[in-house]
């Protein structure tokens, strides 16, 4: 599991977006101090109690002129509402902290050179085998499985209990097969990508292996299963902290293995005040293998909260134009040696 995740750290980072430090107008996550679903040893139970308690929130936020738009009980015990300001929903009983939802811009969708990926394949049994038996979420822009690398063979089977969807269930029922497991948006609409990001960022983590106008190419983990979340807003484009804590929640019940989020901040945040840090160090203490963007930018303040925790994956460069000399660091750690791009013949596991 770890050296697949460390793989996907390093083409990951090909497809980083960058972060618009704003606030959604009118919009918080109002976290409870009580601990979330994945913090207890019996996760059923302990979401049971928290809809009592946020039951009983609610109706003082509804007093306040609140307006309930989501609830996260896993990865974090917390609601998402509308309200005019954040100062009276600060004096619900039981509530830890409020926070503005915040926008995030996708930035850059181009690929980088290859890894030398082929000689992880080698090492786990060749490239048909790496990934097999993972479940893999992408929290982006959804994804169109129309593309080829999305498209099993025959003999390709559902784990049990899935497919899983959100609503539309048939449009994005439509969207599974033995590949990608599971399809989820959360506005309503469909997990189809209209925007392409998407698509290449779960190509290059687990892309079955076809011909392109390219030649042959291959994501790096063409064996594991998909689990495709949409985040992005179809009105703006952008995407939003409450959307990405629901994903996440999501995510987690639907036992994911590993969780990449390719978009990551211009600007360092505190885990003061950014709830989506504190739902993701939730995430890695449950065992799930989390990556994230740290950046397109040099210089310092250029990593966000999520990136630099010590648990987790984080990738980036000094700038969005592709090179031919990738370096991996470690968060919190010293680089490792760079890896000049290569051809290495016949496969390409690169979009």
């Amino acid at each position: 599991m770890r050296g697949l995740a460390r793989f996907l750290l390093v083409l990951a980072g090909a497809l980083l977006p960058s972060l618009a430090q704003e606030a959604a107008a009118g919009r918080f996550i109002v976290e409870f101090a009580s601990a979330p679903a994945v913090r207890h040893a019996l996760p059923e139970r302990r979401r049971a109690e928290i809809r009592v308690e946020q039951d009983a929130a609610e109706r003082h936020l509804r007093a306040r002129h609140a307006r309930l738009l989501a609830r996260v009980d896993t990865v974090l015990n917390a609601l998402v509402v509308e309200a005019p300001d954040a100062g009276a929903l600060r004096t619900v009983p039981g509530v830890r902290r409020v926070s503005p939802v915040r926008t995030y811009e996708l930035f850059l969708n181009r690929a980088l050179a290859n890894h030398r990926v082929p000689e992880a394949w080698d090492l786990s049994g060749g490239a048909e085998s790496a990934g097999k038996g993972v479940k893999i979420g992408i929290l982006d822009t959804g994804i169109d499985t129309r593309h080829p690398g999305f498209r099993p063979p025959e003999d390709w089977t559902m784990p049990e209990g899935y497919p899983r969807v959100s609503e539309p269930a048939e449009e994005n029922l439509a969207l599974t097969n033995a590949k990608v497991i599971v399809a989820r948006s959360f506005d309503g609409q469909s997990a189809r990508d209209r925007v392409g990001h998407g698509t290449a960022v779960a190509m290059v983590a687990a892309g079955l292996r076809h011909e392109s106008p390219r030649g042959l190419i291959s994501g790096v983990a063409p064996g594991a299963w998909l689990g495709v979340y949409r985040v992005s807003s179809l009105d703006d484009g952008l995407i939003y902290s409450d959307v990405v804590l629901q994903a996440l929640d999501q995510a987690v019940k639907d036992g994911m293995d590993v969780i990449n989020m390719s978009f990551g901040s211009v600007g360092a945040n505190s885990s003061d005040d950014d709830p989506l840090a504190d739902a993701v160090r939730n995430v890695v203490q449950a065992g799930i293998v989390v990556v994230n963007a740290a950046g397109n930018t040099a210089g310092p303040m250029t990593v966000d909260d999520t990136a630099a925790n010590e648990k987790v994956l984080g990738v980036g460069s000094n700038n969005s134009t592709p090179a031919d000399v990738t370096q991996v660091i470690p968060s919190r750690g010293l680089p490792m040696p760079a890896a000049a791009s290569s051809n290495v013949g016949s496969l390409d596991p690169i979009m």
